[in-house]
């Protein structure tokens, strides 16, 4: 598929707008603000799923409040979280993320909202894995390679890891890295 993403700052906060058209049709429109006064927190999430131009799914996140609904196959949901500040769902991983390749250690963790079909929050880690030229097309960018996977802990890991799979995302070797790509 394809996905466009636009960001703009307006008024201390970051907007992000993401459109990802999958080859089956289906399409996803995400929409989140992040407060950026002092460092990054989350605000607001809202996706909207569609397939054929009707509603299959959607998921809102209101940070503040704790407050998070959901529907899916049908079946609208509600529930009532305490978030930490280091708490992110959606578009808002492509820039958190953007600071683990600069970090001393290259790695570093987040809390991350999960639907799967509810919510729920587990921890996540990202590690830098290489620097590599990512492909488009006939274009090649100069990259770093950043995995993010679930740590539920020794135990959990080896039963429930697989259940939240591993992302990648690619940034930009530029100063600052900036969010390129991610599977």
């Amino acid at each position: 598929g394809e996905q466009r993403f636009h960001a703009v700052v307006e008024k201390g906060a970051l907007v992000l707008t993401v459109t990802t058209h999958f080859t089956s049709g289906e399409e996803w429109d995400e929409h989140a603000e992040m407060d950026i006064t002092k460092g990054y927190h989350a605000k607001v999430f809202h996706k909207i799923e569609r397939t054929g131009g009707k509603v299959t799914g959607e998921e809102q996140v209101d940070f503040a409040s704790g407050k998070v609904t959901w529907l899916r196959d049908g079946v609208r949901g509600e529930k009532t979280f305490t978030f930490t500040p280091d708490t992110y769902v959606g578009p808002m991983l492509g820039v958190v993320l953007a600071e683990v390749p600069d970090s001393a250690a290259h790695t570093g963790a987040i809390q991350a909202i999960v639907f799967r079909p509810g919510p729920e929050v587990y921890t996540l880690r990202a590690d830098v894995l290489q620097e590599e030229n990512f492909q488009v097309s006939n274009t090649s960018e100069p990259t770093t390679k950043v995995r993010l996977k679930a740590d539920l802990g020794s135990v959990q890991n080896v039963v429930f890891a697989s259940l939240i799979p591993t992302h990648y995302f690619w940034f930009t070797r530029e100063d600052p890295p900036e969010f390129f790509a991610f599977e």
